[in-house]
C-alpha cells in the first residue's frame, strides 16, 4: 500500500484505518524469497536509512501489506527499518509495526500489487532492471502465451507480438509501447538461439582502427586520420542530415581527405536475414544517391563504405568488417550484389 492508496481509502471511509489495520510484532512478520519480490537486487540499504529517519521524525505513516500468512507483500523496505530501530534503539517503541492483511487470489496478483504500490512514496520506485527481470522470468515459465524463452529467436515476429503481451501485463502502469519495446529488447538479450549479434559503436570504431579494410586508423568517430574521415551509421534517420552533412563539410574542409561510413544495424527487432540483407542493400543506395546528388563539389562524398558482421551462423566466422565493392560503371557507384547474404 502507498500513500496514495491510503489517503484514497480514508476519503471513502474515514473509520478505513481503525477497522482494517492492526499492529502485529516485527517478529511475528516475515519476507518471502527474492523470487516472491520485484526487485532484482533486493533491498537497497539508503532507502532504508531514509525511512528510519522519517519513522523516527514522524512514525509509522503507511501501514505495510501482508497475505494470509503474514508474508510481507509491501512494504519491506519499512519493515526492515523497524528491525534496524530495534537494533540500534532497543529501548524505543519499534516492536510493532502496523499491517494491513490482503487476500490474494494468485501470484500474479500479489506481484501486480507490488510493482503498483512500488510507484508511489513511501515505496522505492521499481527500476527499469526490476521490470527487466520480471519479464524474463514471466517469460521463463511461459507466461507470455505462445512466446516462451526458449523459442523467442525462432520467429522475428515474436517481437512484436511479445511488446504487445508485455504491454498488456503491464497495463495497471499505463506503460507506454516504446518503454514495453525497451524492455524486451534488454530482457531476450540473453534469450537462446540469437541470430544475430548487436555491437556498441564505439567498439566498432576501436575496431576500425586497428582494421586492415580502412586505411583510417583514429580512435573516435568523426575524427580525421592518415588522411581518412570515419562516421558510424545505426539509424537510417541519420544518414542524410548527419552523414550527408558531415561528409560534405569534410570535403570542403580538406580537399583531399577520404570518407568512410561504418553502417551498423542498431535496431534488429523483429529482423531476420532476408530483412537484414535488404537493409544493407538500402544503405549501399542511400550512399549512392548522395554522391549522385552532390553538385556542390562534384566529386564524391563517401569513399569507402564498410559493414558491421551482425549473422550468427555455423557455417561462416566472420568478425571483420565487410567492405562494399565499387561497380565498374562511369558513375563509380557501390555495388549492392557484392554484399555476400551469409556470412557478417
Amino acid at each position: 500500500m502507498d500513500l496514495r492508496e491510503l489517503n484514497a481509502k480514508l476519503r471513502s471511509e474515514r473509520s478505513w484505518f481503525r477497522d482494517n489495520t492492526e499492529l502485529v510484532a516485527v517478529e511475528n512478520i516475515t519476507t518471502s524469497d527474492l523470487e516472491g519480490q520485484v526487485r532484482k537486487n533486493g533491498l537497497q540499504s539508503s532507502h532504508v536509512r531514509e525511512l528510519m529517519d522519517d519513522i523516527r521524525d514522524q512514525g509509522q505513516v503507511v501501514p505495510i501489506t501482508v497475505d494470509e500468512e503474514y508474508v510481507a507483500v509491501d512494504g519491506n523496505h519499512r519493515l526492515e527499518a523497524f528491525r534496524q530501530l530495534m537494533q540500534e534503539e532497543p529501548d524505543g517503541d519499534w516492536d510493532k509495526i502496523r499491517v494491513y492483511q490482503c487476500t490474494f487470489s494468485s501470484e500474479e496478483e500479489k506481484q501486480q500489487y507490488q510493482v503498483k504500490s512500488n510507484k508511489h512514496l513511501p515505496s522505492k520506485a521499481n527500476t527499469e532492471e526490476d521490470y527487466v527481470d520480471l519479464v524474463v522470468k514471466r517469460l521463463q515459465k511461459g507466461g507470455f502465451g505462445k512466446v516462451t524463452w526458449d523459442n523467442y529467436n525462432d520467429d522475428s515476429t515474436n517481437f512484436e507480438t511479445l511488446t504487445g503481451e508485455v504491454k498488456g501485463h503491464f497495463s495497471y502502469l499505463k506503460m507506454r509501447g516504446d518503454v514495453a519495446k525497451k524492455l524486451v529488447r534488454r530482457a531476450i538479450s540473453s534469450a537462446p538461439g540469437s541470430k544475430f549479434k548487436n555491437h556498441m559503436m564505439n567498439d566498432l570504431v576501436k575496431q576500425a582502427g586497428c582494421s586492415s579494410e580502412t586505411k583510417w586508423n583514429g580512435t573516435k568517430s568523426k575524427q580525421e586520420s592518415n588522411g581518412w574521415w570515419l562516421m558510424t551509421i545505426g539509424n537510417k534517420a541519420h544518414i542524410y542530415p548527419q552523414l550527408a552533412g558531415n561528409a560534405l563539410n569534410r570535403k570542403i574542409s580538406n580537399d583531399n581527405i577520404n570518407n568512410t561510413v561504418i553502417f551498423n544495424c542498431s535496431n534488429l527487432d523483429g529482423m531476420d536475414g532476408v530483412k537484414l540483407d535488404q537493409w544493407r542493400k538500402d544503405r549501399v543506395s542511400d550512399v549512392n544517391k548522395i554522391n549522385n546528388a552532390n553538385k556542390v563539389l562534384k566529386k564524391k562524398l563517401i569513399d569507402e563504405v564498410l559493414f558491421s558482421p551482425h549473422k550468427i551462423e555455423k557455417s561462416c566466422k566472420e568478425s571483420g568488417f565487410f567492405k562494399v565493392k565499387k561497380k565498374s560503371n562511369h558513375a563509380g557507384d557501390f555495388d549492392a550484389s557484392s554484399v555476400p547474404t551469409s556470412g557478417w
